[in-house]
C-alpha cells in the first residue's frame, strides 16, 4: 500500500527524488491518511523542490549533500503572510515577497 505522502508526491517527479534525499519522521514516512502532518511535509518537499528549480545555489547544495551521501533536515519553515496584529507575541505578518529564505541543517 502507498502512503499517503507518496501519493502527494507522485505528481512530481522531483518532489519524489527529493524525498529520498530528506529525513522524514518514520510515521509521517509511513502514514495511509493524508493527515495535517503526511499534507504538511508534502507541501515542504514540493515547495523546496519549486526553490531548487528557480535558486543555483540550493540546487548546488542539495547535489553536494547527496554525493556526500548525507540528507537534509528541514530546521524550519516560517512564511509570514498574513498582516495580523494581536497574535502574542508572533509579530505580524508581510504579504508574500520573492525572495525566500530557508536555513538547513544536514544530518
Amino acid at each position: 500500500m502507498m502512503s499517503a505522502l507518496a501519493h502527494l508526491l507522485k505528481t512530481s517527479p522531483a518532489a519524489q527524488t527529493l524525498a529520498d534525499s530528506i529525513v522524514v519522521h518514520p510515521e509521517i514516512a509511513q502514514e495511509p491518511r493524508a493527515t495535517r502532518a503526511v499534507l504538511a511535509q508534502a507541501l515542504n518537499i514540493l515547495l523546496f523542490a519549486d526553490l531548487m528549480d528557480r535558486v543555483p545555489t540550493a540546487r548546488a547544495y542539495v547535489a553536494d549533500c547527496q554525493a556526500a551521501g548525507r540528507k537534509l533536515v528541514f530546521d524550519h519553515g516560517a512564511l509570514r503572510t498574513v498582516a495580523l496584529e494581536g497574535m502574542g507575541r508572533f509579530p505580524p505578518g508581510r504579504p508574500p515577497s520573492p525572495a525566500c529564505c530557508c536555513r538547513l541543517a544536514t544530518g
